[in-house]
């Protein structure tokens, strides 16, 4: 027997919503909601795209709970059909399962139960890529954000030891940002290199000591970064006289953008001081640009009267939480960082994710709606509680 809750995570992953075709899956849960009772808002993002904004209840301080409804592609070999969900061993299978389909369905679900509280939902277009959904959301959607005293994400979680499981609660993430770094040397004939200065050779001796640059350590974890492209080439028979390669970095609080490329900058230097790059090279360092904004990190003060709550909705349902910080961005950066709101996650047990054959635990995403369930029962949302 197929329950309630089940079907709907199937009917989810049975509409192939890899990004950027959200457009189906987001016009089968704007109406879903609104059968259920909801006030929903589909915004306009681009290109037939939409993030969905529903709430119900009233009070003034409404809980928020998030999902993306985009996909990766296709990766790897299927046993049978991404979009036809398969049953094996307690373990439902299909493209987007976790990552995060059970998220949003278990958001739906719990919301769908509950009489009073002030309940939002957004679900958001893109987050796959480069969030534009999200960064759509906070820049045109600002007021509806209006005393939400906490935002649940149903993202995948884990930690070092456990891939997901719904006691682990995600309190904090690292932030993402590229550089590129142009490197500038002299030209000279290829028969009389040593009259030149190769770009070529200096940037090459920066890519492999970049790892080595010293990294920021923190509660969210260590940041880390690796050299994601590298060109340079000679233009006829002359020695190169200009390189490029792009740092790709993950940063932790309390490291900020700007900061992060102040260190490029100083630890360039300090190389060519040292000797191991030749000092009349120019190396300059840029934020590369994208059309959304890179993120920021986040953590969450596990304090606060919010997080209490969450504690002990996981520890009702699950056990005894064990607090983790995420390895990457996802879009609780944005909101985290733009709407200055405590985000966590809390997220089922899954596996293969971003792979062939991705997998949610059936029993750990029916946790995952208790625990919603609770958190919107919790005192600190019902009607009457004071903001």
């Amino acid at each position: 027997m197929i329950t309630r809750e089940e079907a709907t995570l199937r009917k989810l992953i049975s509409i192939d919503s890899t990004f950027p075709n959200e457009a189906k899956i987001a016009s089968f849960i704007a109406a879903h909601l609104r059968d259920n009772g909801f006030a929903v808002t589909k915004q306009h993002i681009g290109n037939n795209r939409y993030n969905v904004f529903a709430q119900k209840g009233s009070g003034k301080s409404p809980i928020m709970f998030y999902g993306h409804m985009d996909t990766v592609p296709v990766y790897g070999k299927w046993n049978g059909s991404p979009w036809v969900p398969r049953k094996s061993n307690g373990r439902l299978y299909g493209l987007g399962s976790c990552d995060m389909k059970a998220g949003v369905a278990a958001a739906i679900e719990a919301a769908k139960s509950s009489k009073d509280a002030n309940v939002k939902l957004l679900f958001c277009s893109d987050e796959e890529n480069i969030s534009k959904g999200a960064w759509a959301a906070v820049g045109r959607m600002r007021p509806w954000f209006k005393g939400v005293r906490l935002v649940v994400s149903g993202e995948p979680g884990a930690n070092m030891k456990h891939v997901g499981g719904a006691n682990i609660i995600t309190a904090g993430r690292r932030g993402r940002v590229v550089f590129g770094i142009d490197v500038y040397g002299l030209s000279s004939h290829g028969a009389m290199p040593k009259k030149g200065l190769s770009a070529l050779d200096a940037a090459a001796r920066l890519a492999v000591h970049m790892p080595r640059m010293p990294m920021v350590s923190g509660r969210v974890g260590t940041e880390s970064l690796f050299v994601r492209e590298f060109r340079s080439k000679s233009s006829a028979v002359s020695v190169p006289e200009s390189a490029y390669l792009e740092i790709d970095m993950h940063t932790v609080p309390p490291t900020t953008i700007a900061s992060a490329k102040k260190r490029i900058e100083g630890y360039a230097k300090k190389l060519q001081a040292s000797g191991a790059i030749d000092r009349r090279v120019r190396i300059k360092v840029n934020l590369k640009k994208r059309e959304t904004r890179y993120m920021q990190p986040y953590q969450v003060d596990t304090s606060s009267k919010e997080f209490k709550a969450v504690l002990d909705s996981v520890s009702a349902v699950a056990g005894k939480p064990q607090i983790s910080y995420g390895r990457s961005v996802a879009d609780d950066n944005v909101f985290a960082n733009e709407l200055n709101i405590p985000v966590v996650v809390v997220g089922p047990r899954w596996g293969n994710e971003h792979s062939a054959n991705e997998w949610v635990s059936i029993n750990s995403y029916m946790q995952i709606i208790d625990i919603y369930r609770r958190l919107i029962d919790h005192q600190l949302f019902r009607p009457n509680a004071s903001p």
